[in-house]
């Protein structure tokens, strides 16, 4: 799958989620969650949306990714009413979407500045 750096960083902080069940709210459309079941995660995928859930599904088919679990729902109110315990739970906002998003468009900027300045960093992309 692809996905931006800043987008993968969040999983990538994680301290070896191997065999750890996870839920993943706001899950859709399943960059994270790919990661996490490529790392050997049980994961959870919890969304609001169907139609981005749909999305979710054909994705992680596409890779032949399953996940323990796919629930179309309001994450707070699953959280109130399970009982299911989960080593770890990944929940990204919007906004912090918003900010992988902008963090990702400020390094770029940032490093065409600097391969600019820099011959030698020219002969790797990042991005």
């Amino acid at each position: 799958w692809v996905q931006d750096f800043s987008s993968s960083l969040p999983v990538k902080m994680l301290d070896n989620p191997t065999g750890k069940k996870v839920l993943e709210l706001c899950a859709a459309p399943g960059g994270k969650t790919a990661q996490l079941l490529n790392a050997g995660a049980k994961v959870t995928c919890l969304d609001i949306s169907e139609d981005r859930l749909k999305i979710l599904s054909e994705n992680l088919s596409r890779l032949n990714m399953k996940p323990e679990r796919i629930i179309c729902g309001d994450g707070l109110k699953f959280l109130e009413q399970s009982d299911e315990k989960f080593d770890i739970i990944v929940h990204l906002f919007i906004n912090l979407r918003f900010f992988c998003r902008s963090l990702r468009n400020i390094c770029r900027k940032l490093f065409k500045s600097y391969r600019r300045r820099f011959n030698f960093v020219s002969r790797i992309n990042f991005f």
